[in-house]
């Protein structure tokens, strides 16, 4: 966490409310499965097993740990909202200060299961368009792409080649959208990533599932949609404990010095960090500023070489 200028203030647990939007039962992770709340998060973990074993080796942990949170927090008095939806996080902005929220976040990396049209129709439309896109796409490109894709095998083959190529070019400069008149964009690379690909997105919507969504339990939510869950009158602290949720700090924020987000770059340990929170929010009892208290977590999760939190 770096970068605020925050004035320490005593926080009491009546001052916060933690959402939790993580699937916390065997019979919520069959539901995702069948495309039920969470099925984001639990269809890219399918991608390393069956059911029952990522039931075992990862989701039930998870759910140990967001259920031992929810109890903790409401054992201090601090509010809980399990299955948090995106009203309940606007009703969390109109009614208290500080703001925690668990949830996953889905990132801009493509996998094949983001491909939802044949990956020759996208390549050859990214080949041939004239439109602006288009054209800046294939100034990143080598010139024989969609020759290679064309001969990659099986079509199940194709759409992980074509992920693969997309990912290696929204990593890429140039951006894949004009620069205002008279000047010119200046990204870091995680920046760059995600502008990249909120371009692509917006590109062709049919062809590629959107990325960079928060996944609450009534579904995928973009940044805007976050955003507009803020009313003008709110000031606090909203901690976004999730992935790659940097890319919502400066919408949360919008310059306010009396709004502090707490967000991560990289991806996140959710079980590590949620047991992590039971120790702020136990700070929080004793009066601690919430904000110190997450540094002291930050630190921690630097120290076990597991950084990226910032604000």
């Amino acid at each position: 966490m770096t970068g605020t200028t925050h004035k320490e203030q005593r926080a009491s647990p009546s001052d916060c409310i933690l959402l939790l939007a993580l699937p916390r039962s065997f019979d919520a992770i069959q539901s995702a499965l069948g495309g039920g709340p969470y099925a984001d998060y639990v269809s890219r973990g399918l991608l390393w097993g069956n059911v029952l074993e990522l039931w075992e080796s990862t989701f039930k942990g998870v759910a140990s740990a967001a259920n031992a949170l929810a109890v903790e927090a409401r054992n201090i008095g601090i509010s809980v909202t399990e299955d948090a939806t995106l009203a309940d996080l606007h009703a969390s902005f109109e009614g208290f200060r500080i703001i925690t929220i668990v949830a996953h976040w889905r990132g801009p990396t493509l996998s094949k299961e983001d491909i939802a049209l044949p990956p020759s129709l996208i390549a050859n439309r990214l080949c041939e368009d004239q439109d602006e896109f288009s054209a800046l796409f294939r100034i990143g490109m080598a010139p024989d792409w969609t020759t290679r894709l064309a001969t990659s095998g099986s079509e199940d083959i194709r759409r992980s080649r074509l992920a693969e190529l997309l990912n290696t070019r929204l990593s890429r400069p140039p951006p894949l959208a004009p620069s205002p008149q008279a000047t010119q964009w200046h990204m870091d690379f995680t920046t760059l990533y995600h502008f990249n690909r909120a371009a692509l997105d917006h590109w062709w919507p049919d062809a590629i599932r959107a990325g960079n969504r928060l996944e609450l339990f009534d579904g995928l939510h973009s940044a805007e949609d976050i955003g507009g869950t803020v009313p003008n009158s709110w000031a606090g602290v909203a901690d976004l404990s999730n992935c790659q949720s940097a890319q919502l700090i400066s919408i949360v924020k919008c310059y306010r010095h009396d709004r502090v987000v707490i967000a991560n770059e990289l991806e996140t340990d959710p079980v590590s960090r949620m047991a992590a929170l039971q120790g702020v929010y136990r700070l929080v009892a004793q009066g601690w500023d919430y904000v110190e208290a997450r540094r002291r977590l930050a630190e921690l999760i630097r120290s076990n070489g597991r950084g990226g939190e910032k604000s």
